[in-house]
Protein backbone atom coordinates (compact mmCIF):
# COMPACT_ATOMS: atom_id res chain seq x y z
CA UNK A 1 0.00 0.00 0.00
CA UNK A 2 2.82 2.39 0.87
CA UNK A 3 4.48 1.81 -2.53
CA UNK A 4 1.17 2.53 -4.23
CA UNK A 5 0.82 5.90 -2.41
CA UNK A 6 4.40 6.88 -3.27
CA UNK A 7 3.77 6.02 -6.92
CA UNK A 8 0.50 7.94 -6.86
CA UNK A 9 2.25 10.97 -5.37
CA UNK A 10 4.96 10.74 -8.07
CA UNK A 11 2.35 10.70 -10.81
CA UNK A 12 0.57 13.64 -9.22
CA UNK A 13 3.82 15.60 -9.10
CA UNK A 14 4.48 15.00 -12.79
CA UNK A 15 1.04 16.36 -13.70
CA UNK A 16 1.32 19.41 -11.44
CA UNK A 17 -0.94 18.14 -8.68
CA UNK A 18 -0.26 18.21 -4.96
CA UNK A 19 -1.43 15.71 -2.36
CA UNK A 20 -3.24 17.27 0.60
CA UNK A 21 -4.58 14.53 2.85
CA UNK A 22 -6.39 12.11 0.57
CA UNK A 23 -7.35 14.75 -2.02
CA UNK A 24 -5.50 16.02 -5.02
CA UNK A 25 -5.56 19.76 -5.45
CA UNK A 26 -4.58 21.36 -8.69
CA UNK A 27 -1.80 23.92 -8.21
CA UNK A 28 -1.64 27.03 -10.40
CA UNK A 29 0.26 26.23 -13.57
CA UNK A 30 2.80 28.54 -15.16
CA UNK A 31 1.17 30.80 -17.70
CA UNK A 32 2.36 30.11 -21.21
CA UNK A 33 2.62 33.30 -23.20
CA UNK A 34 1.59 32.80 -26.80
CA UNK A 35 3.66 34.60 -29.35
CA UNK A 36 3.06 35.53 -32.94
CA UNK A 37 5.07 36.42 -35.98
CA UNK A 38 4.71 40.08 -37.00
CA UNK A 39 5.24 40.95 -40.65
CA UNK A 40 7.09 43.99 -41.88
CA UNK A 41 8.59 45.10 -45.17
CA UNK A 42 12.26 45.95 -44.81
CA UNK A 43 15.57 46.40 -46.57
CA UNK A 44 18.02 43.54 -46.05
CA UNK A 45 21.77 44.01 -46.34
CA UNK A 46 24.78 41.99 -45.23
CA UNK A 47 27.95 42.72 -43.28
CA UNK A 48 31.17 41.00 -42.31
CA UNK A 49 33.65 41.41 -39.41
CA UNK A 50 35.68 44.27 -40.84
CA UNK A 51 36.59 47.32 -38.78
CA UNK A 52 35.13 49.54 -41.53
CA UNK A 53 31.72 47.90 -41.04
CA UNK A 54 31.52 47.62 -37.26
CA UNK A 55 32.05 49.50 -34.00
CA UNK A 56 34.91 48.62 -31.65
CA UNK A 57 35.69 44.90 -31.84
CA UNK A 58 34.38 43.44 -35.14
CA UNK A 59 33.99 40.00 -33.54
CA UNK A 60 31.72 41.09 -30.65
CA UNK A 61 28.07 42.00 -31.29
CA UNK A 62 26.02 44.69 -29.54
CA UNK A 63 24.61 42.00 -27.22
CA UNK A 64 28.14 41.03 -26.15
CA UNK A 65 28.15 37.69 -28.00
CA UNK A 66 30.86 36.58 -30.40
CA UNK A 67 29.64 36.90 -33.97
CA UNK A 68 28.44 33.86 -35.90
CA UNK A 69 26.61 33.17 -39.13
CA UNK A 70 22.94 32.99 -38.24
CA UNK A 71 22.82 36.29 -36.38
CA UNK A 72 21.31 39.50 -37.67
CA UNK A 73 21.57 43.18 -36.79
CA UNK A 74 18.10 44.62 -36.19
CA UNK A 75 16.55 48.07 -35.87
CA UNK A 76 16.47 49.32 -32.30
CA UNK A 77 12.69 48.93 -32.15
CA UNK A 78 13.15 45.14 -32.09
CA UNK A 79 14.41 43.72 -28.75
CA UNK A 80 17.72 41.91 -28.66
CA UNK A 81 17.39 38.10 -28.66
CA UNK A 82 14.26 38.22 -30.84
CA UNK A 83 13.91 35.62 -33.58
CA UNK A 84 13.73 37.01 -37.09
CA UNK A 85 12.78 35.08 -40.24
CA UNK A 86 14.07 36.38 -43.59
CA UNK A 87 13.97 34.47 -46.90
CA UNK A 88 12.72 31.40 -45.02
CA UNK A 89 15.73 31.26 -42.67
CA UNK A 90 15.58 32.06 -38.95
CA UNK A 91 18.12 34.42 -37.38
CA UNK A 92 18.86 35.63 -33.84
CA UNK A 93 18.73 39.38 -33.32
CA UNK A 94 22.01 39.89 -31.44
CA UNK A 95 23.34 43.05 -33.05
CA UNK A 96 22.06 46.57 -33.67
CA UNK A 97 21.67 48.80 -36.70
CA UNK A 98 22.58 52.49 -36.59
CA UNK A 99 19.60 54.49 -35.20
CA UNK A 100 18.96 56.11 -38.61
CA UNK A 101 17.95 52.69 -40.03
CA UNK A 102 14.47 51.91 -38.72
CA UNK A 103 13.44 49.31 -41.32
CA UNK A 104 16.73 47.69 -42.22
CA UNK A 105 18.25 44.37 -41.18
CA UNK A 106 21.88 43.36 -41.65
CA UNK A 107 22.72 39.63 -41.97
CA UNK A 108 26.16 38.59 -40.72
CA UNK A 109 28.62 36.74 -43.01
CA UNK A 110 32.21 35.84 -42.10
CA UNK A 111 33.18 36.06 -45.75
CA UNK A 112 33.30 39.68 -46.97
CA UNK A 113 32.92 38.58 -50.61
CA UNK A 114 29.65 36.76 -49.78
CA UNK A 115 28.37 39.81 -47.90
CA UNK A 116 29.11 42.06 -50.89
CA UNK A 117 27.48 39.58 -53.29
CA UNK A 118 24.38 39.53 -51.10
CA UNK A 119 23.93 43.24 -51.81
CA UNK A 120 20.83 45.17 -50.83
CA UNK A 121 17.40 43.53 -51.12
CA UNK A 122 13.81 44.23 -50.15
CA UNK A 123 11.90 41.50 -48.37
CA UNK A 124 9.11 40.64 -46.00
CA UNK A 125 10.54 40.04 -42.53
CA UNK A 126 8.80 38.06 -39.78
CA UNK A 127 9.67 39.01 -36.19
CA UNK A 128 8.64 36.73 -33.33
CA UNK A 129 7.04 38.86 -30.62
Amino acid sequence: MRTFLISLASIAFVFGLSVAGNWFHKQPMNVIEFTKWEKMDATITAYSPRIEETDDDPYISASGHRVFEGMIACPRSIPLYSKVRVFGKEYSCLDRMHPRFTKRFDIFFFNTKEALEFGKRSAEVLVLR
